[in-house]
């Protein structure tokens, strides 16, 4: 058999263009949908974008100066500044390392479950699970 007599199929049935006909604008009420739900998106996308980066305030010494420069902008200044009290809590400065150092550990024991050829993997969740749980 040769393939040189077969015609490709019609554009527009294959692919995403005939994905889009088929899902999103099938017909009248598809297309209205398919087009308000777009139209929805794109607002809520520039919404976040003006209160997220355009109207944000980057630089500021406390939480009333935010609100000062930008009433209605996100602070950001107050997440870069208390940073580190997201993620490590109330944790002491001066001992952070042990964190950063056990999660260094558990991510190298895990390497090993993300690897298809290793075959044991039950017993490095289960090393996984017994050393951090004796660690508490």
């Amino acid at each position: 058999m040769t393939t040189g007599n077969i015609a490709p199929p019609p554009r527009g049935t294959v692919g995403v263009v005939a994905w889009m006909r088929g899902h999103l604008f099938r017909g009248p009420f598809d297309t209205l949908a398919t087009r308000c739900i777009a139209g929805l998106l794109v607002y809520l996308a520039w919404i976040f974008f003006d209160w997220g980066i355009a109207s944000a305030v980057w630089e500021a010494d406390n939480r009333r100066e935010c609100i000062a420069k930008s009433p209605h902008g996100a602070c950001w200044a107050g997440v870069i500044a208390w940073g580190n009290r997201f993620i490590y809590g109330r944790y002491p400065d001066a001992e952070i390392w042990r964190i950063n150092v056990a999660l260094a550990i558990l991510l190298a024991w895990m390497a090993p479950l993300w690897l298809r050829r290793v075959r044991a993997k039950i017993a490095v969740a289960a090393g996984i699970v017994l050393l951090f749980r004796s660690g508490r």
